[in-house]
């Protein structure tokens, strides 16, 4: 075999695969393309409705802002103002919660002899749970609030978180050998 006939061999291979694929021209092509545009547009309509569109996804400095609810729109300097004043409160008030749950802890620790049973011991863990709990939300309201993307929105909280935590880290109890007790140290809660 020559050279020529080997090459005309691979030529018919190849029309072989790419005739069993439906030419772009088709009307079947044609509509599968149609049905796939209307699904993209049908998609982009429903991000649109959901208000997709409206929250950026990169840092922004704006006084215009949604902060976790529909009805927190800062549509007003003073507004805006006003809701950096209740995010910062609510880093302090997180730092409080955090500051309780180890107060807590080491009180129950000191008292733990003088419990009468099995039921006020539950009642310690219910305690501790429900603060527990009640300090995630707290906690994971402030990462959606920072989901907002909004520079004033951020430093607002940062700047709670930090005041509140030198506010109450003075007051943190220690055990008999004067070292700082912690609950959980873990990031967020």
């Amino acid at each position: 075999v020559c050279v020529g006939e080997r090459s005309k061999q691979k030529g018919r291979k190849k029309s072989s695969i790419s005739s069993s694929l439906p030419p772009l021209h088709t009307k079947a092509r044609r509509k599968e393309k149609k049905r796939t545009e209307t699904r993209m547009e049908h998609h982009m309509h429903q991000e649109r409705d959901m208000g997709m569109d409206a929250m950026p996804m990169y840092y922004m400095w704006n006084t215009t802002t949604y902060i976790l609810f529909s009805w927190w729109e800062t549509t007003s300097v003073g507004w805006y103002i006003g809701s950096l004043l209740i995010l910062f409160l609510l880093g302090v008030f997180y730092e409080f919660l955090n500051f309780s749950k180890i107060f807590l802890a080491a009180y129950d620790r000191k008292t733990s002899s003088t419990r009468s049973g099995p039921v006020q011991e539950n009642l310690v863990y219910l305690r501790q749970s429900l603060l527990y709990t009640f300090t995630f939300i707290i906690a994971y309201q402030i990462m959606l609030a920072i989901m907002s993307f909004n520079i004033g929105v951020s430093l607002a909280i940062f700047a709670g978180i930090f005041v509140g935590n030198l506010v109450f880290v003075r007051f943190r109890p220690s055990d008999a050998k004067g070292e700082d007790i912690e609950v959980n140290s873990s990031g967020c809660h």
